[in-house]
């Protein structure tokens, strides 16, 4: 009769299945805050722009200072993109709004949140000026939602 012992135990199991899960987690929020930054990049990018929706008033540059993304990791923002540096204002509301939404996903979850902070922006993008909405169907394609929600 053959006999086979294992030389590990079922800790080393563990460890080993965790560590490979921590890899993939971090490289799932990596890839996520790099989207992330990309549509708040192209959000504010289209707003000094001449495109067809772009191009809304910077009176205080506080809407446009307001668009970021953030990363929330069971409950906690870990991380977050605030790029245009004009509005302090702006990225202050965008920041508040971000953590008012982060409480909102679940403290088991991972998400990505993406905002315009300035409660204005709504009727902003009510008259015709695109704010978010286009970052936002990008975001989508990037990550294959079009196909499975559309």
């Amino acid at each position: 009769m053959i006999s086979i012992e294992a030389d590990f135990s079922f800790d080393d199991l563990e460890k080993d299945m965790q560590s490979e899960l921590d890899k993939w987690f971090d490289a799932l929020a990596q890839k996520l805050m790099q989207t992330g930054k990309s549509i708040t990049d192209q959000a504010i990018a289209k707003v000094k722009t001449n495109m067809p929706g772009g191009s809304f008033g910077n009176i205080t540059y506080n809407l446009r200072s307001s668009i970021g993304c953030g990363l929330v990791v069971f409950g906690e923002i870990k991380e977050d993109y605030f790029p245009f540096g004009k509005g302090d204002v702006g990225q202050q509301h965008g920041r508040e709004l971000m953590a008012k939404v982060a409480t909102e996903i679940s403290k088991d979850d991972i998400g990505l949140i993406f905002v315009a902070g300035e409660k204005y922006g709504v009727f902003v993008q009510q008259k015709g000026y695109d704010v978010t909405d286009m970052s936002w169907i990008s975001y989508e394609k990037l990550i294959g939602w079009e196909q499975s929600n559309g």
